[in-house]
């Protein structure tokens, strides 16, 4: 992470008058919906709202941020844990996130994933086609992206941060593929920005487009002392999966894909479940002419935990 930015505990704003400049490129109505994920202090949502009175969504791990941030919605949640996303319900995204190594994930040849390349995979599908991104990166997170990026955005706008601390750009581009010689242009580092404003879908579904999973968010009349601990990994984003079985799964097989943490998340509307093998410790004794034999066997025992957030209610299946 930045070390300024670890300092400030991962926290380092874009500058004011980069948002402002962005804000002059970017033409936005009351019915914009903008979403920041990692809002910081806000001033991006903001700033949009005051000069053109979008609506905005805000997530903010900090609890001391988050609680100054004046935005329509506002999450204080881990945004690549704690959020899951909903797809096409945005019209512009804002991303600056912490730039970082993510040792928890890793990339095919076993090397840890950046935390910009995480954030942007994750919250890009938020964006509705013809809606606008704007990435704050350093350099490198954009041309380590670039492959991706080419299949996902058509570029609009593309310049140096005022800020050269950190080595960042500012990408403006339109949710959509569409063929760009700019690509090129944003390989050998060559500003451009558009002939005439950037003007955003407008329409989004604010209240939709994020689903905070902190089961403290859901049930706060639920005694925290009975579940500390396991709170905050009792639900995890669940990864689009494709099964094609080939048989019908029986209840046998659902539990052990549910055991297995396959199935971990919402199972139903307010029913979370987590999927886990714990291990038991078994002794058995062995009666001996002298003396007796005790022996102990490790074994798993495929557990799934289940909060009904409805009724308040957590039990644990074996």
């Amino acid at each position: 992470m930045r070390t300024i930015g670890r300092a400030k505990g991962g926290f380092y704003p874009t500058p004011e008058k980069d948002v402002e400049r962005i804000l002059e490129l970017v033409e936005m109505s009351p019915d914009t919906v903008v979403l920041d994920p990692c809002a910081g202090d806000g001033r991006f949502l903001h700033a949009a709202k005051e000069k053109y009175g979008a609506k905005t969504c805000a997530v903010e791990l900090n609890a001391e941020r988050a609680s100054q941030i004046k935005a329509d919605v506002v999450y204080e949640a881990d945004a690549l844990t704690e959020i899951k996303v909903v797809f096409y319900k945005v019209d512009v995204l804002f991303l600056n996130p912490p730039y970082d190594w993510d040792t928890t994930e890793k990339e095919k040849d076993g090397k840890s994933t950046r935390t910009e390349s995480l954030f942007l995979r994750k919250y890009l599908n938020t964006l509705k086609f013809g809606g606008v991104v704007i990435l704050v990166y350093p350099f490198k997170s954009i041309l380590d992206n670039i492959d991706y990026l080419k299949r996902k955005i058509t570029p609009l706008a593309f310049y140096n941060l005022s800020d050269e601390k950190f080595d960042q750009v500012v990408l403006i581009g339109v949710r959509g593929y569409k063929s760009s010689d700019k690509w090129s242009k944003i390989k050998a580092r060559e500003e451009f920005l558009p002939e005439e404003k950037i003007i955003p879908t407008s329409g989004g579904d604010i209240k939709a487009a994020l689903k905070c999973t902190t089961v403290e968010r859901f049930v706060p009349e639920i005694n925290k002392k009975i579940i500390s601990g396991m709170i905050k990994d009792l639900v995890v984003e669940d990864e689009s999966l494709s099964i094609s079985p080939i048989m019908p799964p029986r209840e046998g097989h659902l539990a052990l894909l549910a055991a297995a943490g396959v199935m971990n998340g919402e199972i139903e509307d307010g029913v979370y479940i987590r999927g886990s093998v714990r291990l038991e410790s078994i002794k058995k004794v062995e009666e001996g002419e002298e003396n007796d034999k005790t022996t102990e066997i490790i074994r798993g025992v495929p557990t799934i935990e289940v909060l009904d957030t409805k009724n308040g209610v957590l039990f644990t299946v074996k």
